[in-house]
């Protein structure tokens, strides 16, 4: 699962992880607002959210070293490592001077940047909190060995005990996300300066920042950095179903694919072809309940994603043909979608609701079992801090 701005957080990684992802990134966050925490995306995690990456932002070098040590102290050591945003082609990164924009206009500052991240994973905080983590996850491992130990299991303890050691203490792996640069030749050796600064793997989206996330991947020149490098690469951009997935997979030849926009449609999209929206939905809405989203924004962006296909109206530049379309219940429940009103996870689960009972489909069996009134545009809207039965409150 790639990072994604108020689209990776942890109701939606766990639930990645229910249908077949095997590693998540947090959603990007800024080295300051870590430092600071004032940062609007907090990141939360639980001991089932692994391997975990948190993606830092920012472009200068102690600043990203400090933020860095901060998240796996924080984290209690519990994170598998920490990637360096190199890849956003946003106005936001063209203001603030990071992502796409510093690797073109300051290659030399972005690899202090890795440096400066390399060096702070040995900072004797991060040490420390990584063999407690690590010393927590082998006494975890031997009661439960114990447990289940037979005559004729497969490892003596001598063997348990001298590979997991192995296997889980060690510093959180650096990483970065880029974008591809004017030619694959660029890219290459940009990369190359990467590995030789002390990346440990790169995840590469195979468009060009022109390109946002519509235009044509270049997976030619993916496969190009993935035979060239001596770092496991992740080939990102373009990936919706899991057809697309295999072939891009052998086309790359790739050490691991990585998907964002295709996971936002359909969290489903490893194991199920076509799931009704309004099952996605609930579902998401159900693990917002144990996993309570940092805001209703979050909740927000999912849901647009998940009924954009169905819901979305006909984009045209004719004003009276566009409002036209909303004498239809389906536009207006996906402008409805926006309100800065719906704030509780009430208000969510009742549009799912309305979408089912318009769209004469069966309510999921996680909101059928809720009892939810009859839902209204005008009583959703009342409804914002109405905690209905067995529903936590957004944090």
């Amino acid at each position: 699962m790639a990072p994604m701005v108020r689209g990776s957080e942890l109701a939606f990684r766990m639930i990645g992880r229910k249908y077949g992802i095997t590693n998540c990134f947090s959603p990007m966050m800024t080295a300051s607002s870590v430092l600071n925490d004032s940062g609007p995306h907090k990141l939360a995690s639980c001991p089932a959210d692994r391997p975990l990456v948190v993606q830092l932002c920012g472009n200068i070098p102690q600043q990203l070293a400090a933020a860095a040590i901060k998240i796996v102290t924080d984290l209690n050591g519990e994170v598998d490592g920490i990637d360096f945003n190199l890849g956003c082609p946003q106005v936001v990164a063209d203001e603030g001077n990071f992502g796409a924009f510093l690797c073109e206009r300051n290659p030399d500052l972005t690899i202090e940047c890795v440096k400066a991240l390399k060096l702070a994973m040995n900072d004797k905080s991060v040490v420390a909190a990584v063999a407690a983590a690590a010393a927590a996850a082998a006494a975890a491992a031997a009661a439960a060995a114990a447990t289940t130990a037979t005559a004729t299991s497969t490892f003596s303890n001598g063997n348990h005990d001298q590979l997991l050691p192995a296997l889980t203490q060690r510093s959180p792996r650096i990483s970065a996300k880029i974008r591809l640069l004017p030619t694959t030749q660029d890219t290459v050796s940009f990369a190359q300066r990467l590995e030789e600064a002390g990346c440990e793997l790169l995840s590469v989206h195979c468009r060009r920042p022109t390109d946002k996330h519509y235009g044509v991947p270049d997976y030619a020149c993916g496969r190009t950095i993935v035979e060239t490098l001596n770092i496991p690469v992740v080939i990102n951009g373009g990936i919706y179903d899991m057809e697309t997935a295999r072939a891009v997979y052998k086309e790359t030849g790739a050490h691991a694919l990585m998907c964002a926009q295709g996971l936002l449609k359909n969290h489903r999209m490893l194991t199920d072809d076509a799931p009704c929206p309004a099952a996605l939905a609930a579902e998401y809405l159900e693990s917002c309940l144990h996993y309570p989203p940092p805001s209703p924004l979050y909740i927000r962006k999912h849901l647009r994603w998940m009924f954009r296909e169905e819901l979305q109206p006909i984009k045209t530049t004719n004003a009276a043909e566009y409002k036209a379309q909303f004498t239809n219940w389906r536009p207006r429940l996906w402008t409805f979608l926006v309100r800065p009103y719906l704030t509780s996870l009430f208000q969510f689960q009742q549009i799912v609701h309305m979408y089912c009972l318009l769209a004469k489909i069966s309510v999921p069996d996680s909101l059928a079992t809720l009892q939810l009134p009859t839902p209204t545009f005008k009583n959703i809207k009342a409804a914002k801090s109405r905690i209905g039965k067995n529903v936590k409150k957004d944090s």
